[in-house]
């Protein structure tokens, strides 16, 4: 059989000539390349740059044949932390641990931990063509696909069972005739030095351990009372108290009570006196947590990841309430956030169109944010200015322009009464922005108390 680059050079030439053969060194180089733009550039444009990392790995596996190099250079830092970083490759494992059995061969290509997660690359090599139909059908992946085990502890054990949440993603550009690769995220109570993973399709009993290297962590007393974002059952927020915030360089953990649901959002000051928003350095939503009475009020405890690894020598302080709460345990002090945007809810606009996502109203938002709105009649665009990013949106275009550059929405903006209103997505993305939207009683329509919540 001919390889994928053979029979292409055969069918351009029909003169025929030396096919010229990749030279995988400089393959991988570029694709490093790739994975390691300019971090404030990947930032903006963190899904778009991942799909080109994406696909830029696969391409490596159609030249050079190697499901080991395209998984290779598609790490647990490209999955969970928008590419490599010095940080982050001081910190991860990028050895490899192997089980096989007559069927698949279970690969952990990468691994991240720390004490609230663990974060790994698997590949699933299959070494039949049974065994390839098998992985390659519809219904590989179920409830049985994935078993995980980890020791018992105190903190991840209730009752004899393991508290753990374990989600996994296909990165599909890397599929070949005979493997498939997924990410996973296992959070616990308390992550232990080891994981054990079996693949269901594989012989009963056949685990693979994983050893973990956590990354260290540090802890910061604030015990201090300030005003909370917006929570799914309370778009406006309301008061909290700030307990404790655990750092490691992967993410971060808060303690904090209220009386009626609302969020705790910090900021971060650097050692360069940067001040961060929450949005700037955390990304999505809670990633696991728990919630318990504590008498009239309501304890929280809520894991974070951050938006790439951070080297928390670079972080002087956590910020809360205009007091910075030093690392290093030192005293507290005043700092001016003035300057900074804060949390706060929009109107919840109606979808644009049936099977889509609420809308969001463009102008509310980036003056909201403290940014700019122009309106251009002329070519029915708004361009609209948030932290240094301009974000240009035409009626009836889902292509965006951000700073020049074209991205594309899920769906294209409308205007309804004299005012636009757009998909969320290009916001979050090109702004560093949280934005989730509230319902009442998780209805999917439209009703009084509806709202977007937005952390910058």
């Amino acid at each position: 059989m001919k390889a994928p680059m053979r029979e292409l050079w055969d069918d351009v030439t029909p003169l025929g000539g030396p096919c010229p053969a990749p030279r995988p060194g400089e393959v991988a180089r570029l694709v490093n390349e790739a994975l390691d733009a300019d971090p404030s550039e990947r930032r903006r444009h963190m899904r778009q740059k991942m799909r080109t990392a994406a696909l830029l790995a696969a391409a490596l596996l159609v030249l050079t044949g190697s499901v080991f190099a395209a998984a290779r250079n598609w790490t647990v830092l490209d999955a969970f932390f928008g590419g490599s970083s010095e940080e982050g490759e001081a910190l991860m494992n990028d050895q490899t641990y192997s089980v096989s059995d007559d069927n698949y061969t279970l690969t952990v290509t990468s691994s991240l931990a720390d004490e609230a997660a663990a974060y790994l690359t698997v590949t699933v090599t299959a070494k039949t063509p049974e065994a390839a139909e098998a992985l390659m059908s519809d219904d590989f992946e179920n409830m049985d696909t994935w078993e995980v085990e980890v020791p018992h502890t105190e903190e991840n054990t209730v009752a004899g069972v393991i508290l753990a949440s374990l989600s996994t993603g296909e990165e599909e550009a890397l599929r070949t005739e005979t493997s498939r690769t997924w990410h996973m995220e296992l959070r616990l109570g308390s992550t232990p030095e080891t994981v054990s993973i079996r693949l269901g399709a594989m012989e009963k009993d056949l685990w693979l351990e994983v050893p973990l290297t956590l990354a260290e962590s540090v802890t910061v007393a604030v015990n201090a009372p300030g005003t909370g974002a917006g929570a799914y059952d309370n778009a406006a927020g309301g008061p909290v108290t700030l307990r404790t915030v655990t750092l490691s360089p992967l993410g971060l953990t808060l303690d904090y009570t209220y009386s009626e649901e609302a969020r705790a959002v910090p900021a971060f000051l650097g050692t360069d006196g940067t001040l961060y928003t929450w949005s700037q350095l955390v990304s999505d939503l809670a990633k696991g947590g728990s919630s318990r009475p504590e008498g009239e009020v309501t304890a929280v405890s809520a894991k974070y990841a951050f938006r790439s690894v951070q080297d928390l020598s670079a972080l002087e302080a956590v910020v809360f309430e205009g007091t910075a709460y030093p690392l290093d345990g030192g005293a507290p002090y005043a700092v001016d956030v003035s300057g900074l945007p804060v949390p706060f809810h929009l109107p919840l606009v109606d979808r644009i169109a049936e099977g889509y996502g609420f809308a969001v109203p463009v102008r509310a938002l980036s003056e909201g944010l403290g940014g700019t709105c122009t309106w251009d009649n002329d070519s029915r665009s708004a361009a609209v200015t948030f932290r240094g990013v301009t974000i240009v949106l035409t009626e009836g275009e889902t292509t965006a322009l951000v700073d020049g550059e074209a991205v594309e929405m899920y769906y294209a903006p409308v205007i309804r009464n004299g005012r636009m209103s757009a998909d969320p997505g290009v916001f979050c993305d090109s702004w560093l922005l949280e934005l989730y939207a509230v319902t009442v009683d998780g209805s999917v329509e439209l009703a009084d108390g509806s709202a977007w919540v937005v952390v910058p």
